[in-house]
């Protein structure tokens, strides 16, 4: 198991990204990278094949941050790009 280093994606935002910014994450296997990009005030689209990780990551969301709701959806990015 890997964690996303909460402290690097932090430093990433807010080096390369406006507050106000939409983050686009294709892979997005885990919640770390949702939970800072809405923290931030960036917002955030995440996209995982796998519908227990979609699932996982709402949920950890809620428990950290109910106030805010990245997006995350199950499919395959490259089909749900196009509609972005």
């Amino acid at each position: 198991t890997s964690l996303f280093d909460p402290v690097v994606c932090e430093c990433v935002y807010r080096w390369f990204s406006a507050p106000d910014a939409q983050v686009v994450d294709p892979f997005a296997g885990g919640s770390v990278r949702g939970i800072i990009a809405g923290m931030l005030g960036r917002r955030y689209w995440g996209c995982d094949l796998r519908s227990e990780q979609v699932d996982a990551n709402l949920i950890q969301a809620d428990e950290i941050m109910p106030d805010i709701r990245p997006e995350w959806v199950c499919a395959d990015a490259m089909d749900a790009l196009d509609g972005l």
